[in-house]
């Protein structure tokens, strides 16, 4: 069997990485199957640093699709001529997306037109908000895929209430937590732990993606006011980069106070560690 596994984010890696390991060990048994890592965007992205792949015990992409547009409508249409490219010149029998991007949708459109069976991981999530382009992405890619994947029960009554055949679904859980478990003993100690003095548990974590939060800067300078008002002291440790960090700065001039420790993007098992001896997070993500 032939499998291609499909990622558009950092993040997607780090869903996949369970699966690909799994993948691993059955070809180390015997089994008949193997895979290609594809990327939808260049390899030179910021995001996908070496150490990330390491830290996941996992290779980088086999291939890059090469597309970087921000238009969600533009890198849909890039995403889907690339995927075709890729599919003439790399037979498979299997197409695994993961989560809900516009490259997902992209990929999975692509993927049933060549006749080839699609497979969805972290399926069955909703909004049940119409309006957020994401909510979109989730209804065409469960609408099309031949297995979908899910993380819970609630999931799966999602799946089967708008469709999906019972012997379609799939309840495996949140591959994610695999992850924890396969790294807690590998966790690793930031440097900055040391140098902010941060204690265990007496400090909290902040993330920041999504783009509709940063471009709303109304919205998010509330909520930076909010977090100033009853943080209570407490630091508040913010690794950030690009839109996200200019946004929060731009929050702080005008509050006049600086609420957020900004720090730079930790690699994946240092930002788990300090994640996991947090008091809390505070995160714009699921």
């Amino acid at each position: 069997m032939n499998i291609c596994i499909v990622c558009g984010a950092r993040p997607n890696f780090i869903k996949v990485a369970p699966v690909i390991r799994a993948i691993e060990t059955a070809k180390t048994q015997g089994k008949d199957i193997d895979y290609h890592l594809v990327y939808s965007g260049e390899k030179d992205d910021p995001t996908l640093e070496d150490g990330l792949f390491e830290d996941l015990q996992i290779r980088r992409p086999d291939v890059y699709l090469g597309v970087t547009c921000q238009n969600l409508n533009e890198l849909t249409g890039q995403v889907m001529s690339a995927f075709e490219s890729y599919l003439h010149r790399h037979p498979t029998d299997t197409v695994v997306v993961v989560d809900d991007l516009a490259s997902t949708m992209a990929t999975a459109i692509v993927t049933k037109k060549q006749g080839i069976r699609l497979v969805h991981l972290a399926a069955g999530t909703r909004s049940f908000d119409i309006r957020m382009p994401k909510e979109i992405n989730r209804l065409v890619i469960d609408g099309l895929s031949d297995i979908l994947f899910t993380a819970g029960i609630s999931n799966n009554s999602i799946a089967n209430r708008e469709g999906a055949e019972l012997s379609k679904v799939y309840m495996v859980g949140n591959v994610l937590i695999d992850n924890l478990r396969f790294n807690r003993n590998h966790l690793v100690k930031p440097s900055l732990f040391d140098t902010l003095k941060l204690r265990e548990k007496d400090y909290l974590v902040f993330t920041l993606n999504r783009r509709v939060l940063i471009d709303d800067r109304e919205n998010l300078q509330k909520m930076i006011e909010a977090i100033a008002e009853n943080h209570l002291g407490v630091t508040i440790v913010a690794p950030l980069r690009g839109l996200a960090k200019e946004a929060i700065e731009a929050c702080h001039n005008k509050i006049g106070k600086k609420v957020l420790t900004v720090v730079e993007p930790l690699p994946y098992l240092e930002f788990s560690y300090l994640m996991a001896h947090a008091a809390g997070v505070i995160t714009d993500s699921g």
